[in-house]
């Protein structure tokens, strides 16, 4: 039997419910990245024709507060109205930039230790201490995408800044889902006596990461330093 699929209050178009940790997905995701429930081709079907439906009602909604308010604005987020971002950058636009990078270097540095623990007890080749490594990854990684979009991006950057950087961060939420999920197909790999489809989705997940960690890496360094950072600025503490 399906689990339940929620679209609610709060969600913007294209997105719903999980409905285990109740955070807000894409509609066809099929991974929380949360939580790590999986969901069926079946599940992401019905999600996507409850968004429709979602969308409809939606649209409606917003007509109606058209013609009683003279307009309209889409939630974006738990209750939050959509930042106004100014066409240019601002004064302070550097700086925020600057302090966005790191913090999302904050976020992501335990999950990029433990997987740093990972490559050296492979390199030893003892296979418990790599189990646990593994292990310890899986946890430091668990809340890492969702750290991520907890960092603002600032509005100071400009609009066309602001709607790159609100792109990056979401490519650098999903690059450490899939390390999160590699941590855990890394174990299941592990404790399966060599089997060879464990080991077949272990590097398929292997070379997501280290594609989407570089897409993650290179987007946000290169907008960062077209607003005027430089490199010195990105390394220091």
């Amino acid at each position: 039997m399906s689990r339940g699929i929620t679209l609610a209050k709060g969600t913007k178009l294209g997105q719903r419910i999980c409905p285990k940790c109740k955070e807000t997905i894409k509609v066809d995701a099929s991974l929380c990245k949360h939580c790590g429930t999986e969901f069926t081709p079946e599940e992401i079907s019905l999600a996507k024709a409850d968004a429709k439906k979602g969308a409809k009602y939606g649209g409606i909604g917003c007509l109606l507060l058209v013609l009683a308010l003279g307009t309209c604005t889409y939630i974006a987020g738990k209750g939050e109205p959509a930042p106004e971002v100014p066409d240019r950058p601002t004064a302070s636009a550097k700086a925020d930039a600057i302090a966005f990078y790191r913090g999302i270097m904050q976020v992501i540095g335990p999950c990029d230790r433990a997987g740093a623990g990972v490559a050296e007890a492979s390199k030893a080749g003892d296979l418990v201490n790599l189990f646990s490594a593994a292990n310890e990854m899986e946890t430091a990684c668990l809340k890492t995408p969702s750290g991520i979009r907890e960092v603002k991006v600032p509005v100071s950057v400009g609009k066309a800044s602001f709607d790159k950087l609100t792109k990056t961060r979401e490519v650098c939420e999903n690059a450490y889902v899939q390390k999160w999920s590699a941590a855990k197909k890394m174990k299941a790999a592990l404790d399966s006596d060599g089997k060879i489809s464990a080991l077949a989705e272990l590097k398929e997940a292997a070379s997501l990461v280290q594609t989407g960690t570089i897409v993650c890496a290179t987007g946000l360094v290169g907008e960062i330093m077209a607003l005027g950072a430089k490199s010195e600025d990105l390394d220091a503490d």
